[in-house]
């Protein structure tokens, strides 16, 4: 009998560690995995097995998922830099940095993965190049990169027949030469590391950064260069480098930042919409969210006196000043009915606005007519009111150098310089005038609001689809009915999913921040009373990353540590195996002791404590043993007031070890059997 005691203590003990093994440990492998897990705030992210390491990932760019293994912006980080460094990484996951050969190794071998390059020069324009197959070997061969299929409008720079393909080329520094050419190719183009080919290639990323400057001493191919775009004296302000698993499943190519919103991106910025791509900036704070800028006007950066290429195309920097282009301004009205926000600024911090219910703007064919109709708000009405001549309705585009307004003299060139919608009368409203011209109708100017002779300090153009829904603050949902918990305030949830920019409020977890989390200091369930010195570590938020979580997420930057689950698994672990050797030897003990017959128990009713079940004849020295007729003392479900200390739980006999009423485990209770308990964050689910 002792001996099936054993086996059955030795068969317990077992079955919880393994179940402490296998549960909650398959950490992230990628930024991929843990979109699979909701995670939709771009940030810095703990992944890896078994060695965890801190990856940045880009949850928002063409469906997300991206883990990114290169970043260069601002020439913060010299990029000349030995062999070790390079096979560990080096930088900052928020700034510039190379991730490291290692990790990158590790990456891209665990699945296959296509591999982005985007490039941006000092002018704001923007390339990319993408190649379907990318992996990089382990140390002993120097981490020889596998590369090819390249589709993308920056050229292919990386995998050209002949000398400068890199495919299936050692990695090389400064500190070592394993590019093949008779010259060092990193310390004679750069000397940042890189995977040189015969020829050392057409494409220097890890180069000299501001060579563009007159003043910077860079020799020929010196500096940040992608050859395939603008040959080898057109230099790089940004690059970025990732990759993503080939099979990654993303949803369809959002046609704008609505789009974006509805999947669930709360970050502010610049994003990559339509098809093909569009780079826009997105607000998705103000007034519910979801906009796409068309322009930009805040501190005079930007000179917006422009030709009519400069229109079409583009021009100033998404982050800042800038005019969308009305190609793109075309390609994104097209696709749905969109409604144009106004917002304008003066410079005493008055604020005023313009609500348009109809936006669109033609294509080139027709010189980018604007069609526009429903005025609300409190700016006055600059585009549609008053009489015919002042509208811009139903007109072309003018610039300086191609007017197509209907008045007798070039309006552009009239009036401030600036490309526009002009009527009849040149119009009420010039948004794209010179900045901080008080010259009549010259300067930046809404004459409903503050006249011809007042230019604004601030004004910006966005639209969103008119058939947007927004929740009022603090709900979310298809009805609007459901409460945000945000760590910042409300204003930072998203109406869609109720994601939180900044994380979520205290006591709440998960990707909607809907979850109740088991260390709240608010919780009312009993066992997490008793057990919070383990609860407190021990909780979902690790299991699943999410970018709402308090804990793992500050300012966008999430932090998922999976050692810790598994170090807790593993004392659990150990608790179950000394507990069962404690009763064993004490079960052997107490044999050796002679029993009595004249003790008895005094058996309570149901419900009552174990304090009830007192000693009447002391004369046998072992603990008793719960009254097979007395109910289990069983804690409490969650929401229950009743609360009752570890001392209500008396260490059990071993025969009732593994009791699918409870087991006591170093102050740890789990329930096995009770659907009540299914799916709680406070107890560990063994089916």
């Amino acid at each position: 009998m002792r001996r099936k005691e054993r086996v059955h203590l030795l068969i317990c003990s077992t079955w919880l560690g393994l179940m402490a093994s296998v549960v909650g440990t398959t950490p992230p492998q990628d930024c991929a995995d843990l979109f699979a897990t909701g995670t939709r705030q771009s940030g810095t992210y703990t992944v890896g097995e078994p060695s965890p390491y801190q990856v940045y990932c880009d949850m928002s760019f063409l469906g997300g998922g991206w883990t990114v293994l290169q970043r260069r912006q601002d020439g913060s980080v010299d990029f000349a830099k030995t062999w070790e460094e390079y096979r560990q990484g080096f930088g900052d996951l928020d700034g510039e940095f190379w991730l490291g050969l290692d990790k990158i190794h590790t990456l891209t071998t665990a699945k296959s993965n296509i591999i982005q390059i985007e490039l941006e020069d000092f002018d704001g324009e923007r390339r990319y190049a993408r190649y379907g197959t990318f992996s990089v070997g382990d140390s002993s061969g120097n981490y020889e990169v596998t590369i090819a299929g390249y589709t993308g409008d920056a050229g292919n720079s990386l995998t050209n027949s002949g000398r400068p393909n890199i495919d299936g080329r050692m990695f090389s520094t400064k500190d070592r030469d394993n590019d093949g050419n008779s010259a060092d190719c990193s310390s004679t183009f750069g000397q940042g590391g890189w995977w040189y080919a015969l020829n050392c290639g057409q494409t220097f990323l890890h180069g000299m950064y501001n060579c563009h400057l007159s003043s910077s001493s860079c020799s020929r191919l010196n500096g940040v260069i992608w050859k395939g775009w603008g040959g080898e004296n057109h230099f790089l302000k940004k690059t970025t480098i990732m990759i993503r698993p080939a099979d990654f499943t993303a949803s369809d190519a959002p046609q704008d930042c609505a789009d974006l919103y509805e999947d669930g991106v709360i970050d502010s910025g610049i994003n990559a919409v339509s098809d093909p791509r569009i780079f826009v900036y997105c607000d998705m704070r103000n007034h519910g969210g979801g906009w796409t800028l068309l322009q930009r006007r805040q501190d005079g950066s930007v000179d917006f006196a422009k030709n009519w290429a400069a229109y079409e195309q583009g021009f100033g920097n998404l982050d800042g000043e800038h005019w969308l282009g009305l190609s793109k301004q075309n390609e994104i009205t097209g696709q749905k009915t969109y409604s144009m926000r106004i917002d304008l600024g003066d410079w005493e911090g008055q604020t005023r606005y313009a609500n348009y219910d109809s936006f669109s703007v033609g294509d080139s064919a027709g010189e980018y007519t604007v069609s526009i109709s429903g005025y609300t708000g409190d700016a006055g009405d600059g585009l549609t009111g008053g009489a015919d001549r002042h509208r811009i309705n139903g007109h072309r585009f003018t610039t300086s150098d191609n007017d197509n307004d209907p008045n007798s003299v070039n309006c552009a060139t009239s009036f401030g310089g600036g490309g526009w919608w002009y009527p009849d009368s040149c119009g009420r409203t010039v948004l794209n005038g010179r900045y901080n011209d008080s010259g009549s109708a010259q300067g930046v100017h809404w004459e409903p609001w503050r006249g011809y002779a007042y230019s604004l300090k601030m004004t910006s153009l966005k639209v969103r689809p008119s058939d947007f829904s927004v929740c009022p603050d603090g709900k979310f949902g298809p009805t609007c009915t459901e409460t945000c918990h945000c760590l910042n305030g409300n204003v930072y949830c998203n109406h869609v999913t109720g994601a939180c920019l900044g994380g979520c409020a205290e006591g709440w977890a998960e990707s909607d921040c809907q979850t109740e989390r088991s260390d709240s200091p608010t919780s009312s369930t009993s066992v997490r009373q008793a057990t919070s010195a383990t609860s407190d570590t021990f909780t979902s938020s690790q299991y699943i990353p999410s970018q709402q979580t308090e804990a793992m997420v500050v300012h966008g930057q999430g932090v998922v540590t999976w050692a810790v689950p598994v170090s807790i698994m593993a004392a659990v672990l150990l608790v179950s195996i000394g507990a069962n050797a404690f009763l064993i030897i004490k079960r052997r003990r107490a044999a050796k002791e002679p029993e009595t017959s004249t003790h008895e128990h005094r058996i309570a009713g149901p419900g009552v404590s174990n304090d009830d079940y007192n000693m009447v004849d002391t004369q046998d020295s072992r603990s008793p043993a719960r009254s097979p007729r007395a109910p289990a003392t069983v804690p409490p479900p969650p929401g229950s007031s009743v609360t009752r200390s570890d001392s209500d739980y008396q260490t059990l006999d071993p025969r009732t070890m593994c009791s699918t009423e409870y087991t006591s485990l170093n102050h740890v209770h789990t329930r096995v059997d009770d659907p009540v308990y299914v799916n709680d964050p406070e107890y560990l689910e063994l089916f």
